[in-house]
């Protein structure tokens, strides 16, 4: 009778220690759906262009932007953000005799969480909005482009503590804006490619 209880107490005992195991091995799967998160971010901008068009006439000088991500779920992150660059006219005949170009960008923004550990993440993310190429000399602004761009980015991120987090990353933007150009050099004014380098801060819960 001891033997079978004793053989009854070792095969529970076994049994609870298998079971904390597989519980530690494999934990629970995050099942949250939709929820509201803080997430505020900031950071510095450097502004650059590729292939042939009104922007490759002008070099990036700075930049910065900011974002406000509100909602999550299932490692998604939505959120809206507005960004600043200013370009240096390097070839006046090629950009309209301008001396900078200033572009402000309005946008909306998803982002995909990939854990890498428990602090390190990398983000892919999509952005689509409004953007404003506005033309200056000196102070004088003469002209202004309006339209609309779509691009991918990712970003590197590193959590500091609960609260916040430095990132960096870079981001593709497809830019057409309207534009009074005849039809031979349409394209050229009105189709942009921007490329952006940057760095900054992450802050708020649910990083």
């Amino acid at each position: 009778m001891k033997k079978k209880y004793l053989l009854t107490c070792v095969l529970v005992l076994i049994s609870l220690s298998l079971f904390s195991q597989d519980t530690i091995q494999k934990p629970k799967r995050n099942l949250n759906k939709f929820r509201m998160c803080i997430l505020s971010t900031i950071y510095y901008m450097q502004p650059g262009s590729t292939g042939s068009n009104f922007l490759s006439a002008h070099k990036g000088k700075f930049g910065g932007g900011t974002e406000i991500t509100f909602l999550t779920a299932y490692n998604f992150y939505l959120g809206v953000g507005y960004n600043f660059s200013q370009y240096e006219v390097e070839d006046a005949s090629m950009a309209a005799n301008a001396e900078h170009t200033n572009i402000n960008a309005f946008f909306g923004k998803i982002y995909y969480k990939i854990p890498i550990t428990e602090k390190f993440s990398i983000n892919p993310a999509v952005m689509a909005g409004q953007i404003e190429l506005r033309q200056f000399t000196g102070s004088k602004g003469y002209g202004t482009q309006e339209g609309w761009f779509i691009g991918p980015g990712i970003d590197a991120q590193y959590d500091l503590s609960k609260w916040v987090a430095i990132m960096a990353g870079a981001r593709y933007n497809f830019i057409t804006t309207t534009t009074q150009a005849n039809a031979q050099y349409h394209d050229y004014f009105a189709k942009q490619n921007q490329f952006n380098i940057y760095a900054g801060l992450r802050i708020g819960l649910n990083k």
